[in-house]
């Protein structure tokens, strides 16, 4: 069976981790990382079979405070605004399998008059539809008013993964520097990327070993992976 499945309570482990690490670098908000991540562990302990959804709206985003840190030369002070959407049902032994849209969003503005610079999704695919299981998409300007494609493979899987993703990039020297410093929050975080990590490369890797059809590309793009594997 070709399902993307995930432990709920290494996911929320995950955000209640990200959110100690990335404590300072978003505006204050109602909602926390804390609280995403007992939305997961609570939708990995139901016992509903119907589809739930775990999100952080579009409505109501996480914010990063301005940055002037995204090049060598910046032009401008921007800001990076964070929302996602997953549908997501409960399995056995708290997994929880994508059963619908699992979207990250990710918007970069202008810091002064709220103009959207640049935006990109972090989606994973079902099977039907025409992008890689795992991909990113990039648009200028608003979302939507670009065409679909590109649609690149990634290996960003979560959405801790996306937000340390977009810290990276406004906050060149200043993430690499917070995230190199000892300490317990920094090593849990390394060590739940690289098991992930591990295991989304090892499945990428037999599709590459596996691959017909004159085109390894073509392969990867039509990969999905099976129920065993849990992220």
């Amino acid at each position: 069976m070709s399902i993307v499945r995930f432990d709920s309570d290494s996911l929320a482990s995950e955000c209640r981790n990200f959110g100690e690490l990335s404590d300072g670098f978003f505006e204050p908000h109602e909602r926390s990382w804390d609280d995403l991540a007992r939305d997961i562990k609570r939708i990995g302990r139901t016992n509903s079979p119907h589809t739930r959804t775990w999100e952080l709206g579009k409505w109501s985003p996480f914010v990063t405070r301005p940055s002037m840190g995204y090049d060598r030369n910046p032009g401008r002070s921007v800001r990076g605004c964070i929302s996602f959407k997953w549908e997501v049902v409960r399995r056995q032994h708290k997994h929880v399998d994508i059963d619908g849209i699992a979207s990250f969003s990710a918007l970069v503005c202008d810091a002064n008059d709220g103009e959207i610079i640049v935006s990109w999704n972090f989606d994973i695919a079902d099977v039907a539809s025409p992008g890689s299981c795992f991909h990113v998409q990039m648009t200028h300007g608003e979302p939507g008013a670009a065409l679909p494609v590109p649609r690149l493979h990634s290996l960003v899987t979560t959405p801790p993964d996306a937000a340390d993703f977009l810290l990276g990039e406004l906050f060149q020297q200043e993430w690499k520097a917070h995230v190199s410093r000892a300490g317990d929050t920094q090593s849990a975080h390394l060590e739940r990327q690289q098991r992930r990590l591990k295991r989304l490369l090892e499945w990428k890797h037999q599709e590459v070993q596996g691959a017909t059809g004159g085109s390894v590309w073509s392969t990867l793009k039509q990969a999905y992976p099976s129920s065993h594997v849990v992220f």
